[in-house]
C-alpha cells in the first residue's frame, strides 16, 4: 500500500505490552456510559434475543462477505438511525412509498433499490426477536465490568511462545472465572437476497449472486452508491455517508535533506479506510502508559516517513531514495474510523495474529494520529471483520450485555472472557482481523 512504512522485526518488551494492554482494557470499560450492561437483569443475566439475529447464507450463495458488511453497519447505532431517517426522506423526494418500494423497482434507480433494501434489512435486524430460546445466559459481568484480573490463561496454541501469550493474556477479561465461550444459537435468521441482488445490479462486474466477493471492496461500492443517492445536506455540507465514514486527509511531504515540499496530496471523502500493515502493529514496542505515548503512535508512525527520490537536491539527481517526512491533516473527525489490515499472507501464523490483536487499540484518540484536530477525539472499538480460509465472520462488542459477540452467518454466539478471549479465539481459529471499525465516543 502506497505510503505505508515497513517496520523491521524487533525484539519486544512483553512487560510493556502487558502494561499498555491493561491500561487499554481499563479505558475501554469507561467509554460506554449508561448503555453498558443495560440489558442485564439484577443477577447479571440477559435474554438470548439480546445477542441479535443471524443472516442467511445458504449453500452456494457465498453471502458471508455481504453479511459481515450488513451486520457491522447495523451495529453502528448513530449511522443506523441516520440512514433510516435519510431513507424515509429520500423516498419522499423520489415520490416512492417506502413501505411498498419493492413493487416500484422498475421505476427507481439501482442505488435507490440498494438503499431501500439495506434499510429494510436493518429494520428486520432491529425488530424484537419473537422466535428462539427465551432462556437467559450468564454473561461475564461483575461490578463495573472490564476489570483486569491479573492471571494468565494457558497459551491457546503450541505455536505461540508462552512468554508472548503471558504478555497479552491479561488484556481485559470482564470478571474472574470467565474464560469459556458462552454459546447461544439464535434461530431467527434474516434473508439478504434483496441486498445481494441490488449490489450485483449496481456493480455488474462483481458481487453477483453465487460468487464470493471481497468485503472491503463491496463496502466501498455500497458506501459510494449510498453517497450518490443520499444528497441531503447534513450540517457541514456533506451527507450521512460522507460525515460517517469519509476520511478527508491532506498530506504534506518534505524532503529530509533539502526541505523541498512536494505538491499537496489530498485524499477526499471517498477514502473510507485507513490502511495499515499488521507487521507495523505486531512489531510496535509500546512505551509504558505513564509516558503518555499510546498505541495511536503506531498508526501515525505507519505514514510518518516515505522514501522516494527528490528532484530538488543533489541526492535526487542520482535517483536515490531519500526520506520524506509526512504530515497528515484530518479535515474533520468521521463518526466511524475504519482501520483496514493489509496482511502479508492469507494464512498468518497464530503467533502473528495474537501479537497483532494484542497491540490493536481498544480506545484511541485520533488527535494523536492526525494533525488538524483541536482537542482529544476519542474512538472506541465496536466491531471487526475477520477472515479465515475463504470465509468472513464478524466480532462485535455489545455494550448492553458487556460481551463480544461472534456473528457467523446464521449463527450468533457470545464470547466470554473479554478481549483476551477474542485474541484466543482468533489465534486458535486462524481468524485474521481484516477491517476494524471504531466509533466516535459520545460528547466528542
Amino acid at each position: 500500500v502506497g505510503g505505508l512504512h515497513l517496520t523491521p522485526e524487533v525484539e519486544i518488551d512483553h512487560e510493556a505490552v502487558r502494561a499498555c494492554a491493561d491500561e487499554q482494557s481499563f479505558r475501554y470499560g469507561q467509554v460506554w456510559g449508561a448503555e453498558h450492561g443495560a440489558a442485564l437483569d439484577a443477577n447479571g443475566h440477559y435474554p438470548a434475543t439480546a445477542l441479535g439475529k443471524g443472516l442467511d447464507n445458504a449453500v452456494g450463495e457465498y453471502n458471508c462477505f455481504l453479511n459481515v458488511i450488513i451486520q457491522s453497519l447495523s451495529q453502528l447505532n448513530t449511522f443506523n438511525e441516520e440512514l433510516l431517517s435519510a431513507t424515509s426522506h429520500h423516498a419522499e423526494l423520489i415520490q416512492v412509498e417506502e413501505a411498498s418500494w419493492e413493487s416500484s423497482q422498475e421505476n427507481i434507480r439501482g442505488n435507490d433499490i440498494l438503499l431501500f433494501s439495506l434499510a429494510h434489512t436493518f429494520r428486520q435486524l432491529r425488530a424484537s426477536g419473537q422466535a428462539g430460546d427465551p432462556a437467559a445466559t450468564q454473561p461475564s459481568a461483575s461490578g463495573g465490568g472490564w476489570a483486569t484480573i491479573g492471571r494468565t490463561p494457558a497459551p491457546p496454541s503450541p505455536n505461540i511462545p508462552p512468554v508472548a501469550w503471558a504478555a497479552v493474556a491479561a488484556r481485559g477479561t470482564a470478571a474472574e472465572g470467565s474464560t469459556s465461550e458462552t454459546v447461544r444459537e439464535v434461530p431467527e435468521v434474516v434473508a439478504v437476497v434483496g441486498c445481494r441482488a441490488a449490489l450485483g445490479a449496481i456493480i455488474s462486474e462483481r458481487n453477483q449472486a453465487g460468487e464470493m466477493g471481497d468485503a472491503q471492496e463491496a463496502l466501498g461500492d455500497i458506501l459510494q452508491a449510498l453517497e450518490t443517492c443520499l444528497s441531503v445536506s447534513a450540517g457541514d455540507g456533506g451527507n450521512t455517508i460522507t460525515n460517517t465514514f469519509g476520511i478527508d486527509v491532506k498530506e504534506e511531504r518534505s524532503c529530509s535533506q533539502c526541505g523541498y515540499v512536494l505538491p499537496e496530496e489530498k485524499h477526499g471523502d471517498s477514502n473510507f479506510f485507513y490502511h495499515v500493515l499488521p507487521v507495523t502493529l505486531r512489531t510496535f514496542q509500546p512505551p509504558h502508559p505513564d509516558t503518555g505515548v499510546g498505541p495511536e503512535h503506531m498508526l501515525k508512525q505507519a505514514y510518518e516517513t516515505d522514501d522516494r527520490p527528490c528532484t530538488k537536491c543533489s541526492q535526487g539527481a542520482n535517483n536515490v531514495n531519500i526520506r520524506f517526512d509526512c504530515k497528515r491533516t484530518l479535515a474533520r473527525p468521521p463518526v466511524v474510523f475504519s482501520l483496514a489490515m493489509n496482511w502479508e499472507t492469507a494464512e498468518a501464523p497464530a503467533a502473528d495474529i495474537l501479537a497483532t490483536l494484542a497491540r490493536l487499540p481498544l480506545v484511541m484518540d485520533l488527535n494523536r494520529v492526525f494533525a488538524g484536530l483541536e482537542k482529544p477525539t476519542l474512538y472506541r472499538l465496536r466491531s471487526m471483520w475477520c477472515w479465515y480460509g475463504k470465509h468472513y465472520v464478524l466480532i462485535v462488542y455489545n455494550p448492553r450485555i458487556r460481551q463480544f459477540v461472534l456473528f457467523d452467518d446464521q449463527s450468533v454466539k457470545a464470547i466470554g472472557g473479554g478481549w483476551a478471549a477474542v485474541e484466543n479465539k482468533c489465534a486458535n481459529g486462524g481468524l485474521q482481523p481484516h477491517v476494524v471499525f471504531y466509533e466516535l465516543c459520545p460528547d466528542q
